[in-house]
């Protein structure tokens, strides 16, 4: 036996293991009827297209760790892609592919300083997409500030959080609901929390900021669907411009003529544009075809049928929110350059947030619904600014008239405004004040805005079971809400009798 190891060893080196395990996946899909067959294959290709823009932006476009990006967050996530795939990293890509013989058995993703990264399509490499796409460069942003400016509380400078008020019962439940949101409830990595970051406004000061290890203030994190409400605080920015206004056709090219050019702002912020879509994230899904297997997310969208009237059906939708960029960038002349522009110039800079990005689509146009990545910081200016009624410092970013909109229910789904998710007794505890507004995103990004009690809380982080991460997130607001409202000696003396 000793004799016989060198000849084994090799066969079991980790590399053989993956594609031996890989292949007899293959193999038990291939012996499954079809439906189950046709699921694992079509996923793949999906899955290569994720992982592939995933690592890029939180590697090369954020500076997360490698090794922790791949094993707890992108591989978790596209299991058992690991077992079959090869990973290539550059200066400015990361090339994903696999052994097996599907169709996007290879993707790029490539990135570009201020950019972030941008999934190219199926086949296509670097040189040749950068020979065909628009030129980009980093929009202007604010001038970084001084250290006396850096030194001042937030939102003017970058000073660390303040103290809650000492005469509530708000100090002891920030630290209860930081403790609940970081907790791990389990060590299977296709289970757990994976909480990057709390904050908590009160009164528009930052009273709370909790980072896991490797993270920080300054850490550029991905929203996914938080993204939505960024776009349409934009839209907002620029209907107060006089660009765009709500009862006014989207005005896409490709549908005049159509039943479809009577879409307008109204019905697509209010995600109730009457056209097909499947937001389930799988390989049979829209929402994954279009981000991951198309260049061009908003060709993709505007070729989906129209199955209802506009703004009589509610579809949860990041095509509509694509559209919503492809809008916006239609209405600005069609220049790829000048759309990004906009984004910061009429929404982010007057916030005062200096880095960040959301990640193009390999056109040049934003992905409105789904790529935006910013600090946790500048992520909860965007929530203070819905508080606020879209002013901010003495200026009118956003006029309060579309916020109203914003956070007043659809027609076609009360639960929903536009841009914004609104207080619903069926996902969250009956207790949570009426007038919340929320912002959510793909693996567990909340950001959850009380403005009768002045109070906004976000959360970011790669939750793999986005459900517990909804329930931690609402039973700690609905704590934070009443402790902001109830004197501190009670909780004290709460707690000083467990």
């Amino acid at each position: 036996m000793v004799s016989r190891m060198p000849l084994l060893q090799p066969l079991f080196s980790s590399r053989c293991r993956r594609r031996l395990i890989g292949a007899a996946l293959v193999l038990s899909a291939l012996a499954h009827p079809m439906p189950v067959r046709a699921g694992l294959l079509d996923d793949v290709p999906v899955g290569i297209g994720f992982a592939a823009w995933d690592l890029c932006t939180r590697v090369l476009a954020t500076g997360d760790d490698e090794a922790r990006v791949r094993t707890r967050y992108t591989g978790p996530k596209v299991s058992p892609l690991p077992w079959i795939w090869r990973v290539r990293q550059g200066a400015d890509e990361v090339e994903v592919k696999t052994w097996l013989p599907v169709p996007g058995w290879r993707r790029v993703a490539v990135h570009r300083p201020g950019l972030g990264c941008t999934l190219l399509p199926p086949g296509m490499d670097r040189a040749t997409w950068l020979r065909t796409s628009p030129a980009l460069k980093p929009p202007g942003r604010p001038p970084a500030l001084t250290p006396a400016q850096a030194g001042r509380p937030w939102p003017e400078g970058e000073g660390p959080a303040q103290a809650p008020p000492a005469h509530t019962a708000l100090p002891v439940a920030l630290e209860r609901a930081a403790a609940s949101l970081f907790a791990e409830a389990t060590d299977d990595r296709r289970a757990r929390q994976n909480t990057h970051a709390v904050l908590v406004l009160h009164q528009g000061r930052l009273v709370y900021e909790r980072y896991a290890p490797g993270y920080g203030p300054d850490s550029l994190l991905p929203g996914w669907s938080m993204t939505k409400s960024l776009t349409a605080l934009w839209a907002g920015a620029l209907l107060g411009r006089g660009v765009l206004a709500l009862d006014q056709p989207l005005g896409l090219p490709v549908w005049a003529g159509t039943e479809k050019a009577g879409i307008t702002w109204r019905h697509a912020l209010n995600l109730a544009p009457g056209l097909a879509w499947d937001e389930g994230h799988s390989g049979f899904s829209s929402v994954s075809d279009m981000l991951f297997l198309h260049g061009d997310h908003a060709a993709y969208a505007a070729a989906m049928p129209l199955e209802a009237a506009p703004g009589t059906r509610f579809n949860y939708s990041t095509g509509t929110s694509a559209l919503l960029g492809a809008a916006i960038r239609h209405r600005l002349g069609g220049d790829a350059q000048r759309t990004l522009d906009s984004l910061w110039q009429d929404l982010l800079a007057p916030l005062g947030v200096r880095v960040g990005f959301v990640e193009p689509d390999a056109t040049g146009t934003p992905a409105a619904g789904a790529r935006g990545v910013l600090r946790p910081r500048d992520w909860l200016r965007l929530g203070e600014l819905v508080r606020l009624d879209g002013q901010w410092q003495g200026r009118t970013v956003v006029p309060p008239g579309f916020v109203a909109f914003m956070r007043a229910p659809s027609p076609a789904n009360a639960g929903y405004g536009a841009g914004l998710r609104r207080y619903d007794p069926a996902l969250m505890p009956v207790t949570v004040p009426r007038d919340v507004a929320y912002f959510t995103g793909l693996m567990g990004q909340f950001m959850v805005i009380l403005p009768s009690q002045q109070l906004v809380l976000l959360r970011m982080g790669v939750s793999l079971d986005k459900e517990e991460t909804r329930r931690r997130v609402f039973d700690a607001a609905q704590a934070l809400a009443r402790a902001s409202q109830e004197p501190r000696e009670p909780v004290l003396a709460q707690a000083a009798g467990r």
